[in-house]
């Protein structure tokens, strides 16, 4: 997964992701989503919120390029695991 919505450096902005697959879910709620970045692009990611089949956490900081973000979805009973790619651009 791509967000083409890319992140400024000094700017606060939130990313997120919709399980859409309701096969999966089967009419259970997520109940945890860790977002984790690598290391090296130094974002840091707070304030989640968990709306539905939706997740989404703030990101601040980063250095320029395009950064890998590790997702885990979590249910009552299982795991599903995602990976995203943030883009870090300065904006002006």
């Amino acid at each position: 997964m791509f967000w083409p919505n890319p992140k400024d450096p000094d700017v606060s902005d939130r990313y997120g992701i919709t399980v859409d697959d309701t096969e999966w879910l089967q009419g259970e709620a997520i109940i945890n989503a860790i977002f984790i970045p690598t290391v090296e692009s130094e974002l840091v990611v707070s304030e989640r919120i968990i709306e539905g089949n939706q997740v989404s956490y703030l990101f601040t900081g980063g250095v320029e390029g395009m950064h890998s973000i590790d997702i885990r979805i979590e249910t009552p009973t299982r795991q599903r695991e995602y990976c995203a790619v943030l883009w870090v651009k300065q904006a002006c």
